[in-house]
């Protein structure tokens, strides 16, 4: 196994999600999980634009993410795929769900301040 990519728990994958949107990052987040589901998370200066994980879209894909108790991401610059339902909600509101699954504690709350 690469130590360039390690293996993340669920905690550990919100909070790398986090952490692209805080720094305002633009591109696409593949999160790879242990169960062998690709997540793609289009990020567009930290707002989560698009989320795509197989034939499912948007909103759709958080249980998917909700699921997840190890994977591993890779960043892109390029933006790949985008949403056929329409735009997310805020990424603050995204994040929240994220953050309720893992129990609040991940880098101790939802975030209140990204949109």
């Amino acid at each position: 196994m690469s130590t360039e990519n390690p293996l993340l728990s669920y905690t550990e994958v919100v909070n790398e999600i986090k952490t692209y949107c805080d720094n305002m990052i633009s591109g696409t987040l593949l999160i790879a999980t242990e169960t062998n589901l690709l997540i793609r998370m289009i990020l567009d200066e930290g707002k989560i634009t698009a989320m795509i994980c197989g034939t499912r879209n948007g909103m759709d894909v958080i249980p998917d993410l909700q699921s997840i108790t190890a994977g591993r991401l890779k960043f892109s610059a390029s933006k790949m795929g985008a949403n056929k339902e329409g735009p997310l909600p805020a990424t603050r509101e995204i994040l929240g769900q994220l953050f309720t699954k893992a129990g609040g504690t991940a880098a101790g709350k939802a975030p209140a301040d990204v949109s």
